[in-house]
C-alpha cells in the first residue's frame, strides 16, 4: 500500500435498468519520488483509470436474485525507478597496492502500460440494508513494456568500461498473446443512510491471484 487519491462515480436506474460507472486513482505527487532506503533511491508512479456499463437482465424479486450484464475498459500506467550508489575505499592491492576509492552504481528503470476489456455477470440480492453478490468476469489485457539499466564503477574518480554496462529494453504482448483472464468474484455491500461500505474478493483461476478490498463511499 501506497499514498493515492481516487474517485467514482455511477450514474443510472433513472429510467432504464442501466448504469455508467466512472473511476481512477493515482499516486499523490512528490510523495513516492524519493524515497531512500541507506544506499537506494526509489521513484513509484503509478495511474488508472476506466469505465463500465451495466444492464439489468432481471430485477429480481422476493425470492430470486437480481441479475446485470456488464463491460468495461480499464488503462494503467505504472513507473518505477531504482538507484543504487555506493562508495567504498579499500587497500586490496589494485592498481599499485595503494588505497582505492571506488564508486558503485547502478539504476533501473521501468514502464509499464496496461489496457484491459472485460465483460461480466453478475447475481445480487438485497436483504435489508444487505446486499451479498457473486459473478464472473472475462479479460484481456494488452501490455507495454519500456525500460533501461545500467551500471557504472568508478576507480579514483575514473570510470572502468569493463566494469560498466547499459542497455533499453522494449516489449509488448497483445490481447490475444494472453488470452482469456477468468475470474469469479463475490463480496457483501452495506448500506447506512448516506454511507455505503463494500468487501469485495476476487480470483483468476489460471493465474490464481487473489486480490480483496474494503471501500467506504459517501451517496449524494
Amino acid at each position: 500500500p501506497y499514498p493515492s487519491a481516487g474517485i467514482s462515480a455511477r450514474l443510472g436506474g433513472i429510467f432504464l435498468p442501466f448504469d455508467i460507472g466512472l473511476y481512477g486513482i493515482t499516486t499523490i505527487g512528490n510523495v513516492l519520488d524519493s524515497m531512500e532506503f541507506d544506499d537506494a533511491r526509489v521513484s513509484i508512479d503509478y495511474t488508472t483509470f476506466g469505465a463500465d456499463v451495466r444492464y439489468a437482465l432481471y430485477e429480481g424479486n422476493l425470492f430470486l436474485p437480481k441479475i446485470s450484464v456488464g463491460a468495461g475498459y480499464m488503462y494503467s500506467r505504472q513507473e518505477m525507478k531504482f538507484k543504487i550508489s555506493q562508495d567504498f575505499t579499500t587497500n586490496a592491492g589494485y592498481e599499485g597496492g595503494s588505497s582505492v576509492s571506488a564508486n558503485v552504481a547502478t539504476h533501473l528503470d521501468m514502464t509499464v502500460a496496461t489496457h484491459t476489456v472485460f465483460a461480466q455477470v453478475q447475481a445480487s440480492k438485497k436483504l435489508f440494508i444487505f446486499t451479498p453478490f457473486i459473478g464472473f468476469k472475462a479479460a484481456f489485457t494488452a501490455s507495454e513494456y519500456d525500460g533501461s539499466w545500467s551500471y557504472s564503477t568508478k576507480i579514483n574518480e575514473t570510470e572502468k568500461s569493463e566494469l560498466s554496462d547499459s542497455d533499453k529494453f522494449s516489449c509488448s504482448n497483445s490481447f490475444f498473446d494472453t488470452g482469456i483472464q477468468p475470474q469469479v468474484f463475490g463480496g457483501l455491500g452495506i448500506d447506512l443512510a448516506f454511507f455505503q461500505i463494500a468487501v469485495n474478493l476476487s480470483y483468476n483461476m489460471r493465474s490464481y491471484y487473489t486480490s480483496g478490498s474494503v471501500l467506504l463511499a459517501f451517496k449524494l
